[in-house]
């Protein structure tokens, strides 16, 4: 395979999770310090390609040059940028990340949000605010934090799931009309969500269907009271009933902004509005989630076999993801936890 059919191929099933996640800090390290092609450019390139596209434009500023992989308009936004500026935003400088209580608020102490910190400074998320962790999730904290200590030399946007999802929640889902527009956003993926549309072939993919979508769909009956349309072939009208999307939306709108961050990656990554739910409401694990996610994609392997560095690379995206908002949502509010994430 050619070296440009090599990377299309890549493109493609990297998909746009990765640049969906990617989380370019701020403030300490600005996400105006790496201007938005260049960060959507390399973020939307397979990560084992990341750091080299990058090095490759700031390489061809320095000569005066541009290569014939980085457009003109992203070149433009490059120099409006000093180079050394955008090296130094993918480059880690810190030495230690530590969790801590946010001061400077009339909270009780126990009360006090966390913090992840590296050498002091704290973190903070692309809008600007202090990357605040609710008290009753030090887990969420002391991830976030060994997110940071994880990254080498070169800062890797793709490995920060956990920072981007609470960033999310506090840049995007602060307001009451904000989640709002999210919740009727997120309400028109049931419409086409994907285990309401049933095939009665191949086989294996009604043994799939059967064993992975049904129990979900008997739990949102029993749980919220509500039917779900399904449907079979092609269909040209996917409208569910207006009383079902009410209920559910309701539901939805109840959520706090970080379970709604959670609900959201969820349902962006499943393609689901109803696997989101049932892992977000504890129905399903994050396995459980993912296998129903997958069962499309796990009829078509059985049938004709696994695509190498195209199934086994989406397989773990997906555990990957989902498996951040399961931490999202674990709560624990054991002071002796808190403290000892803390120390």
């Amino acid at each position: 395979m050619s070296t440009p059919a090599a990377l299309r191929r890549c493109c493609c099933f990297s998909s746009l999770r990765t640049g969906r996640t990617g989380f370019v800090p701020t403030s300490v390290f600005s996400a105006s310090d790496l201007p938005g092609q260049l960060s959507y450019a390399i973020r939307s390139r397979p990560r084992a390609l990341q750091h080299r596209v990058f090095s490759q434009s700031c390489a061809a500023l320095d000569r005066g040059t541009v290569t014939s992989k980085v457009s003109d308009d992203v070149t433009a936004k490059l120099k409006d940028s000093a180079t050394s500026q955008a090296e130094r935003s993918m480059r880690r400088f810190w030495k230690e990340v530590t969790v801590a209580r946010n001061k400077g608020n009339n909270a009780q102490e126990q009360d006090e949000p966390l913090v992840v910190q590296l050498d002091s400074r704290s973190l903070k998320t692309p809008a600007g605010s202090l990357l605040k962790i609710p008290v009753d999730r030090p887990l969420l904290a002391a991830l976030i934090a060994q997110e940071w200590d994880e990254q080498d030399r070169v800062l890797r946007p793709h490995a920060l799931p956990l920072t981007s999802l609470a960033a999310r929640a506090l840049d995007g889902m602060a307001s009451p009309s904000q989640r709002e527009a999210v919740c009727k956003d997120l309400l028109r993926y049931l419409e086409t969500d994907t285990i309401c549309f049933h095939e009665s072939k191949p086989p294996v993919l009604v043994r799939l269907q059967k064993e992975h979508w049904e129990p979900i769909l008997a739990w949102v009956k029993e749980r919220f009271g509500v039917e779900i349309k399904l449907y079979d072939g092609i269909t040209i009208s996917t409208a569910q009933d207006s009383a079902t999307k009410q209920r559910l939306l309701e539901h939805i709108s109840t959520l706090s902004p970080l379970q709604l961050a959670a609900f959201e990656r969820a349902v962006m990554t499943s393609k689901s509005f109803l696997i989101a739910l049932a892992l977000v409401e504890g129905r399903l694990d994050v396995e459980g989630a993912s296998r129903a996610a997958e069962v499309e994609v796990r009829s078509q392997i059985e049938r004709w076999g696994e695509v190498e560095d195209t199934h086994d690379v989406d397989h773990h995206d997906v555990r990957r993801m989902l498996g951040s908002v399961a931490v999202v949502l674990a709560r624990d509010q054991d002071h002796a936890t808190i403290k000892h994430v803390c120390n």
